[in-house]
């Protein structure tokens, strides 16, 4: 396979080479559909041509990026807007448009998510767009709408982002949805735990148990700057404006942001930081 999956379904793959100067060129929601059904292509190059609306394809779900096979390519949004992703994940981890990606030049950047709804149900690492971006770049994408909710390391745009020998790069985001799980829940980001969040903001309504910020749940060794927070964060331990936890043994750092939501919980809440 060349990067196309084969003579039976070309007439509905993208149109294009993969690379970064001929792309895969996503017009409708059965391209999109079929990135997500053909991991062998999930190294290539990709840009949306028009805007998509998934309505018409509810319970078909896919995801680009799964815990077999990363994504580990390009991702151009082209300021366009995919609508209605629906991914219900019982019993799964890397939940979200891209389940996973591990690559420190994989990309994705200019989309917009609109009324997504993601449900991992008690399963963990859940995102709207990235359910755990190991490695690589999130630049200028935002959620609009919508729901995000499971088990642990949830938030919504991003499950988790970094790992312990991995950094991850979020830059210019915006998420504003419901989000709710068990702990480390955020309206951004669930669990932050390497790399840097740079230029973001979140809304919406953010609810869980312990470890829930209205723009990350926890930060472990993370970097946060030039961010802020409008969220509704309502939980039980751990619960901040901002952030819901900073891990003290881990120094996670935050410079330059602040937070300006209404924060409701049991023990150690704080208008910034849990």
């Amino acid at each position: 396979w060349e990067g196309r999956p084969g003579e039976l379904i070309d007439w509905a793959y993208p149109i294009g080479e993969g690379t970064p100067e001929a792309p895969y060129r996503i017009r409708t929601p059965e391209e999109l559909m079929l990135v997500g059904w053909f991991p062998s292509g999930w190294g290539k190059c990709f840009e949306m041509a028009a805007n998509v609306d998934l309505s018409s394809c509810a319970g078909i779900m896919f995801t680009i990026g799964d815990n077999d096979t990363a994504f580990t390519g390009i991702f151009d949004g082209n300021d366009c807007a995919i609508s209605n992703f629906r991914y219900r994940a019982e019993d799964m981890i890397y939940a979200g448009l891209f389940g996973r990606v591990t690559d420190p030049n994989a990309e994705i950047r200019n989309l917009t998510l609109v009324d997504p709804n993601v449900a991992a149900g008690q399963a963990s690492y859940a995102g709207a767009l990235v359910g755990c971006l190991a490695e690589g770049t999130v630049t200028n994408c935002s959620v609009k709408g919508g729901k995000v909710s499971g088990a642990l390391r949830i938030g919504g745009l991003i499950g988790q982002n970094g790992t312990a020998d991995r950094l991850g790069l979020v830059r210019d985001c915006h998420s504003a949805c419901e989000v709710a799980g068990n702990g480390e829940v955020g309206g951004l980001v669930g669990t932050h735990y390497a790399g840097t969040i740079t230029g973001c903001s979140s809304a919406g309504h953010i609810s869980g148990g312990g470890s829930v910020g209205g723009l990350v749940g926890s930060n472990w060794r993370g970097i946060i700057t030039n961010c802020r927070a409008s969220a509704t964060v309502r939980g039980d331990s751990g619960i901040g404006g901002l952030v819901g936890r900073t891990v003290f043994f881990f120094a996670g750092e935050i410079y330059n942001s602040y937070a300006t939501g209404v924060v409701t919980g049991e023990i150690s809440v704080g208008g910034l930081i849990g």
